[in-house]
């Protein structure tokens, strides 16, 4: 069977039916809600707002966080990690239990949750219930201290501002004075403890100590370096070495010549050779004598032998003495190259030497240089230790509140405008869903259609009755006509049903007000009228 079609008039049918369900339920919400923004505790926010700034802070071990400013500070370089360690600082217990001692928060009756007197229900209840478990050994006994302190961690909402170094935190208590003094309390002891966190306790003497330390070491380096320069003439070594490189430079020069000279004159190489060989520069005075020497010799020779021809006298006396000045030059290379081999080992020798002085020498000034590094930065952080301690005894730090705890004037809790709101649409729609379900729990024939629809029978007509009020007569002789015009018809209905949507609907007037008219007319006489009720209003005949 399929389900039969909805109309605006089923629904507006539903309404109507159920209008003091509707009217009534948005009410009793409404006056509930009233009445418990009256019972309801306030509760009162108290905000404050801090910043953390760039400051000369504290000495720090690790040098890697540090940078340095324009004006030669040390300066504390904070990221996301540094304020989610300040949030956690504020939550810490060490400064939730000094706040609560200090201003006897457990033995103060308005803590957490004011003198409302709704709350004394509620602390009473809370008290039998750890009573209860304590017997019951279920739990040790609460200590007020830390309860006071499990209470002020749920009052205190701390939280940073996005992108920035702001930091907001926030008391909610039941007391607008009490949640201000409490919220001020906690800045300053957060003050102290991060004063006191990052305070290095006894750094001073550890510096004092590391500075003499390396004092000690810079002096006995810096006198070894000066000892070692004095015993090894260092300030001409730079000049000793730029001389032997020039000297080692020409020695290999001078060799290169030689070797090329006395291949020259070894009687392999041709005349034009050894006259090439014999007009180039040489280094050394005494050979380049004999090699002129040499030349004009053979010079000599040869301007003889085209004069004179190859065999006269005099060419053969030239020849003789070629052949001595050659041998000269030949033992005067040889033993020059000797000399030169032998000086060029010698520098080569001190070279070597000098480069490892130039070694010793860079470690010891390099070890120098680090010495005073250390004692530099020893000097710098026991300058910073020193300011660190006298900051800590003037409390100073780099937390900057901005905002002061405020006093709070109206409660956030409750929100009585807002709950007097929501009161009356969540209470509509309550009513609403109600009167909806409670018609869909009914299965009786509440409209014409549902009688067609469900027992196959014609309506002949329909209207509207107050619950107890009698049928009007006009309307009594209405419908007994539209009845009337139907039993004309071929099939007339031998049967009439009149059903209500509802008890007390008048339905039993209604069918003996019919019967009665339609019992007037004789055309009318042989029909039977029979009231059949809802399921909710019972039924009954009429004649």
């Amino acid at each position: 069977m399929n389900p039969r079609q909805f109309y605006l008039r089923d629904v507006l049918i539903v309404l109507f039916k159920y209008k003091a369900l509707i009217v009534l339920m948005p009410l009793l919400v409404f006056a509930g809600v009233f009445a418990g923004n009256f019972a309801w505790p306030p509760t009162f926010e108290s905000v404050a707002k801090i910043r953390l700034v760039h400051g000369r802070e504290v000495s720090q071990a690790n040098s890697t966080v540090l940078s340095r400013a324009n004006q030669n500070l040390t300066m504390i370089s904070m990221g996301i990690e540094d304020i989610n360690s300040e949030l956690e600082l504020i939550r810490s217990h060490s400064l939730l239990r000094n706040v609560v001692t200090e201003l006897a928060l457990h033995e103060n009756p308005k803590f957490p949750y004011g003198d409302s007197p709704s709350q004394r229900p509620f602390q009473a209840a809370r008290a039998a219930i750890d009573a209860a478990l304590g017997m019951l050994h279920l739990a040790a006994p609460p200590d007020p201290v830390e309860r006071a302190m499990a209470d002020l961690e749920d009052a205190l909402i701390v939280q940073s501002i996005r992108d920035s170094w702001n930091i907001v935190i926030a008391c909610r208590l039941g007391d607008a004075a009490l949640a201000q003094e409490v919220l001020a309390k906690t800045i300053v002891e957060y003050k102290k403890l991060h004063v006191e966190v990052f305070r290095t306790p006894e750094t001073k003497d550890f510096y004092i100590e590391q500075k003499a330390r390396i004092n000690t070491e810079l002096r006995g380096a810096q006198a070894d370096l000066d000892s070692f320069r004095a015993g090894n003439n260092i300030s001409l070594l730079e000049s000793e070495k730029e001389l032997l490189l020039e000297q080692f430079t020409k020695a290999t020069t001078l060799l290169t010549q030689l070797s090329q000279s006395e291949t020259a004159l070894s009687g392999e190489s041709s005349d034009s050779a050894v006259m090439a060989s014999l007009a180039s520069q040489t280094e050394s005075t005494v050979v380049r004598e004999m090699q002129l020497r040499l030349y004009e010799l053979l010079l000599e020779q040869a301007r003889v032998v085209q004069s004179l021809g190859p065999r006269h006298p005099t060419v053969q006396s030239l020849e003789k003495q070629i052949s001595n000045a050659q041998q000269r030059v030949t033992g005067a290379i040889a033993s020059t190259k000797r000399a030169t081999e032998l000086n060029l080992s010698a520098i080569q020798k001190r070279l070597t030497q000098l480069n490892a002085l130039e070694a010793q020498l860079g470690n010891k000034e390099r070890e120098v240089e680090l010495l005073s590094d250390d004692y530099a930065f020893y000097a710098h952080k026991l300058e910073e230790s020193v300011v660190a301690d006298k900051m800590a005894e003037d409390n100073v730090s780099n937390v900057k509140v901005t905002d002061p705890a405020t006093h709070p004037r109206n409660p956030i809790r409750p929100n009585k405008l807002l709950n007097l709101a929501l009161a009356l649409v969540g209470g509509l729609i309550a009513a609403l869903a109600l009167a909806f379900f409670f018609d869909y729990l009914d299965h009786g024939l509440k409209t014409p259609e549902d009688v067609d629809y469900y027992l196959k029978i014609p309506v002949l007509a329909s209207f509207f009755n107050k619950p107890g009020a009698a049928l009007d007569a006009r309307t009594a002789e209405r419908l007994a006509v539209m009845i009337l015009d139907t039993a004309a018809a071929p099939a007339a209905p031998r049967l009439i049903q009149v059903t209500s949507a509802a008890g007390r609907e008048g339905a039993d007037q209604v069918a003996e007000a019919l019967g009665n008219a339609l019992a007037a007319d004789p055309e009318g006489s042989t029909l039977l009228v029979d009231f059949v009720g809802n399921l909710s209003g019972g039924g009954g005949a009429a004649p």
